[in-house]
């Protein structure tokens, strides 16, 4: 599991669902920008915890394929 910025979409409702990255230091919630009508980002991993940092904490290894 890795520690990781969001840009303030992932939070406590995200937990057990996939994240998808954004760069190399911060995860969404969403798999693409807004008005895009095909998935843009690629899946991070599942949300396993939000730190009381705010930051997210992200399983990489049990990372699901299929999303919603």
């Amino acid at each position: 599991m890795f520690l990781y910025a969001t840009d303030g979409t992932v939070g406590a409702a995200q937990v057990g669902l996939v994240c998808f990255a954004l760069d190399d230091n911060n995860v969404t919630a969403t798999d693409r920008a807004s008005g895009a009508g095909v998935q843009q980002y690629a899946a991070a991993g599942t949300v396993v915890a939000i730190d009381p940092s705010g930051q997210v904490w992200v399983d990489f290894w049990h990372q699901s394929t299929a999303t919603a």
